[in-house]
């Protein structure tokens, strides 16, 4: 089953747009109207909706960590450095993540881009 996605609310357009090119099911945080929304309430909505959250915002690595030292489960985080990872590299990796891997094996883990 392909895993979905909630785009943080700094994701490039061109990014979300390719991805939703390639079929992945992503929404926006200005989609579920929470772009005002903070981190971790962002983070509580991807788990309502049951959709990995991809985010550029480094501070979701300190909210992932507490969370998982709290027992609290997530759908997964992929997070991608501004400067880490090219648009096209990051629209095919998160396409891989999104289509390749279970939800079960993405649960309340933070996966890197790019991936290699």
């Amino acid at each position: 089953m392909a895993s979905s996605l909630l785009m943080d609310v700094h994701i490039p357009k061109s990014i979300t747009d390719g991805v939703r090119r390639s079929g992945v099911d992503v929404v926006t945080a200005q989609d579920e109207n929470a772009g005002l929304e903070t981190d971790e309430n962002l983070l509580r909505r991807a788990v309502e909706l049951k959709r990995l959250l991809y985010s550029q915002d480094a501070d979701f690595l300190e909210i992932a960590t507490l969370w998982q030292a709290d027992g609290k489960t997530f759908p997964g985080i992929i997070y991608g450095s501004q400067l880490g990872c090219s648009i096209g590299r990051t629209i095919e990796d998160l396409e891989l993540i999104c289509k390749c891997a279970t939800p079960s094996e993405l649960e309340s883990r933070v996966i890197f881009l790019p991936l290699s």
